[in-house]
């Protein structure tokens, strides 16, 4: 039950191995019969967390999108539904695999940017 309370370090332990980048950028999602842009709240070499956005159901997998500066083409990323926002705005995706060298592409971009 939410008490409204925010507990600052979170209880328990931290479950990511990359450490996450407050970040706003627009990741693209490809599907057959569309494509979506999404803005994200933070970013990992791990995962992102879309908000707002109407989310897919958790265990959904989709392709990704990431825009990163270093060679004028973005990288392209299978990520999966991991969590839904309660307030049901919000959505957790990890990035399952990635093409080429597209995770290491993204951890130096990461490292890059302000803490």
């Amino acid at each position: 039950r939410c008490t409204g309370e925010v507990v600052w370090p979170p209880l328990g332990p931290e479950r990511r191995a990359e450490a996450r980048v407050l970040v706003r950028m627009w990741m693209m999602e490809e599907a057959a019969d569309h494509i979506c842009y999404r803005r994200t709240a933070d970013v990992s070499a791990g995962g992102a967390y879309f908000e707002p956005a109407i989310p897919h159901p958790v265990g959904t997998r989709m392709m990704l999108l990431i825009p990163v500066p270093d060679r004028g083409y973005p990288l392209r990323a299978e990520a999966e539904v991991m969590n839904l926002a309660d307030h049901g705005e919000g959505m957790g995706v990890r990035f399952v695999r990635f093409e080429d060298d597209g995770r290491d592409r993204l951890r130096k971009y990461l490292s890059t940017l302000p803490d």
